[in-house]
């Protein structure tokens, strides 16, 4: 026959340890999602920080090399260019009418010649300045990509405090069901010191009380049972 205070005992007892596998669960639970998100924002730095070095690939680089020469040699030529006609411009207008047809062929030979030095002036110029304007903007993309890994870098180190405290909370026991539990295994440990045989009003439930007072709420003292003063 089963005993009804041991079963009181188990019963508690296995109360307080399903609350507290549940809370083991769902810490485990948020820890996993922690390290998810952990692991998400490794990603994002990683792709970034591989984005970034793709433009130092060998030969993604010599092509933007060669585009920003080219594109600094039409810069230089468009400038000198219309420095030249604003010049010829002012020349046409201040001798209009006024010069011979000797003079005007020269002047047009004259502007081919110069022209042409431009033209080299320009390539010359442009196969300079092409890396340094490459390297600027390489300047310019290395630090946006500093930039969005320390944002990501502060975005993960706030998510994983912010999880870690959801772990923290998640792992604590349910306070009614430890608190029941802990009540019926104390009612049952008073029970189990008499036999069992005792019933809920007599001695063994103060003795319960005194052993689990913090259970129940009491501060009294331990319960000697009358009968030990028989005699």
């Amino acid at each position: 026959m089963c005993n009804p205070a041991l079963a009181m005992m188990a019963a508690g007892t296995a109360m307080q340890y399903l609350s507290q596998q549940q809370a083991i669960s769902r810490a485990n639970g948020e820890m996993g999602r922690v390290q998810d998100r952990n692991d998400e924002y490794n990603r994002q730095i990683i792709d970034v920080v591989n984005q970034n070095a793709e433009q130092y690939d060998p030969s993604r680089r010599q092509a933007a090399m060669d585009t920003a020469r080219q594109d600094a040699i039409a810069s230089l030529t468009g400038y000198l260019a219309r420095a030249r006609d604003a010049g010829m411009g002012e020349v046409s207008a201040a001798t209009q009418g006024r010069t011979s047809e000797a003079f005007d062929t020269e002047r047009a030979r004259r502007v081919a010649a110069q022209a042409d030095v431009a033209q080299k002036l320009a390539q010359l110029m442009g196969r300079v300045r092409g890396p340094v304007d490459l390297r600027t903007e390489e300047a310019f993309t290395n630090a946006d990509a500093a930039s969005r890994i320390g944002l990501l870098g502060q975005e993960q180190i706030a998510m994983g405090r912010a999880g870690m405290y959801d772990v923290g909370r998640a792992g604590q026991p349910d306070p009614l069901l430890m608190t029941a539990g802990g009540a019926l295994a104390g009612y049952g440990a008073g029970k189990a010191m008499y036999g069992g045989t005792t019933t809920p009003g007599t001695s063994a439930e103060p003795v319960a009380m005194s052993t689990y007072g913090p259970v129940y709420g009491s501060r009294r003292g331990p319960v000697i049972p009358r009968s030990l003063f028989k005699g």
